[in-house]
């Protein structure tokens, strides 16, 4: 039973990103976050109920997920790029510059861990970044199991960034940018009604695995 918790809240981990599990990482952050309507919720459990496993009560998710000293997780293994002030963001928009950044925090859920931050850009959208260990033996086959789970209320489209795998994920509350390596997912996320592609999509082109 303890195993079959575990992988459901590492698969919602990296997975849900876009509905609940956004919202709690946002308040890990200290970040204040308008809560997702009836519909997305439900929405969020079809998500998770199509991996074929069953959801623990919230209590039993919180106790699994335990906070980790970033000093102790090896350079080698953090990819999160810090991108105040970065240059290298050639958005045609001002507004998509990064002009804050929260410190990047370290979870365990489980065995797994997941490295995560929130930025503000100029407009006042946030956009969060985690990175978690790939799923599944490649790139290509994370990506289908991302499709089935979206495969109902989304839009979803292949892409490439950095030469790696990549997938836009887009409903009327989220969009999601998917940057699949051969170690790792890395996901892009912001609940911002009004937002674009574009800085999702800038901040993704700054990942190196």
């Amino acid at each position: 039973m303890k195993k079959q918790i575990v992988i459901t809240v590492t698969l919602a981990s990296a997975v849900v990103l876009g509905g609940g599990f956004v919202l709690k990482s946002y308040a890990d952050h200290g970040t204040s976050v308008v809560q997702p309507s009836v519909a997305e919720q439900q929405q969020i459990e079809v998500e998770t109920s199509t991996q074929g496993v069953t959801s623990p009560p919230a209590e039993e998710t919180d106790s699994l997920i335990k906070n980790v000293d970033i000093h102790g997780v090896p350079t080698g293994e953090n990819f999160i790029p810090n991108l105040v002030g970065n240059s290298l963001l050639k958005s045609v928009s001002s507004s998509f510059q990064v002009v804050k950044q929260t410190d990047t925090l370290a979870q365990k859920f489980g065995d797994t861990l997941q490295l995560s931050t929130i930025y503000t850009l100029q407009d006042g959208t946030e956009v969060r970044l985690a990175q978690n260990p790939l799923d599944r033996p490649t790139a290509e086959q994370q990506a289908d199991v991302f499709k089935r789970i979206y495969s109902q209320n989304h839009t979803v489209v292949d892409t490439e960034i950095n030469g790696y795998k990549g997938l836009t994920v887009e409903n009327d509350v989220k969009k999601i940018v998917y940057v699949l390596t051969d170690t790792h997912i890395f996901c892009i996320a912001t609940i911002s009604p009004n937002s674009s592609f574009e800085p999702l999509l800038d901040i993704a082109k700054q990942i190196k695995d």
